[in-house]
């Protein structure tokens, strides 16, 4: 009979990839249908809605189809997680904990495009956001445990490492990130439609906001937890992608939001390259470690 802890991960892994199933469906038809044969009518036309709410900031139509790629590296991920579970003696990775929180997430997502479906663009904001915060704590869980683990194994197994670092860990970072980037881009368009700020002011107020996270991010990750994060690099593409699409959409270099975009656009990018920059200078310090140890081992034991 499989421990307790053991059925909870399995009942757990099944549940995330039902309801992740669940939303991805409503997500589709919110999204992308024209009509939707499952009457879920009501919450179509979600695309346009950000066009019914048009702020400085609103990225080019083509950037939501960032949505596919997110959702088609949970599935990935999810997929991984149902192999994992039916391994007896795979690593335990993936917590309860994790997947409590990866169904708040997928949970958040559905009632975001629900809540736009609906017009309740000031709910909706609130889903979105517990979407990205959901995430967040979930990645920070499943950096512990994978740290944790490497560290007490002798060896890990290569193919499961590989599996956590790109599937998991890098999946998780992208939907973070994307659905964080939603939040942002909402809180403008709350702003100026419910708290009636201007739009111009708003929209400043969001693009300094999210610089102060990217910074804030950029700092964590290369300096204070690359540890845990050194081959984490999704989180970077998200947002280049969403200030390319603004860029695209609105520029006019007479206006101050089009240059602060195009800063954090240009600074993004930095990040993204210096992130992969530490990679390589990590990777090669430490093979270049691992040789000298083998080689002092070796000697020892030849006297």
């Amino acid at each position: 009979m499989c421990n307790m802890n053991r059925c909870v991960v399995v009942f757990l892994t099944i549940t995330a990839f039902l309801v992740f199933a669940g939303a991805a469906v409503f997500f589709y038809f919110g999204q992308y249908a024209e009509e939707s044969i499952l009457d879920f009518y009501v919450y179509n036309r979600t695309l346009q809605i950000f066009q019914r709410y048009p702020v400085e900031i609103t990225p080019a139509e083509w950037t939501f189809w960032t949505w596919s790629a997110v959702l088609g590296w949970q599935l990935l991920w999810l997929f991984y997680a149902l192999i994992l579970m039916c391994r007896r003696y795979g690593p335990k990775v993936l917590t309860p904990f994790f997947f409590v929180f990866t169904l708040l997430a997928f949970g958040f997502t559905l009632g975001w495009v629900m809540m736009w479906g609906e017009d309740l663009i000031h709910i909706a904001l609130g889903f979105i956001g517990g979407t990205a915060a959901s995430l967040f704590v979930a990645l920070a869980i499943v950096y512990n445990r994978f740290n944790n683990l490497r560290d007490g194994m002798k060896k890990f197994p290569t193919g499961d490492q590989i599996a956590m670092e790109v599937l998991v860990i890098n999946g998780i970072g992208l939907y973070a990130s994307w659905a964080l980037y939603n939040s942002f881009q909402q809180t403008a368009i709350v702003l100026k439609y419910t708290a009636e700020v201007d739009d111009e002011i708003a929209c400043t107020m969001v693009l300094a906001g999210l610089g102060s996270t990217i910074l804030f991010w950029f700092c964590l990750d290369n300096f204070v937890f690359w540890k845990f994060t050194l081959y984490t690099v999704t989180p970077y593409t998200p947002m280049i992608v969403g200030f390319t699409g603004t860029f695209m959409e609105f520029w006019d270099k007479d206006k101050r939001n089009s240059i602060f975009n195009a800063a954090l656009l240009g600074t993004t990018s930095l990040f993204l390259l210096l992130k992969i920059v530490h990679i390589i200078w990590r990777s090669r310090r430490d093979s270049k470690k691992s040789r000298r140890h083998v080689l002092t081992d070796e000697e020892e034991f030849k006297l």
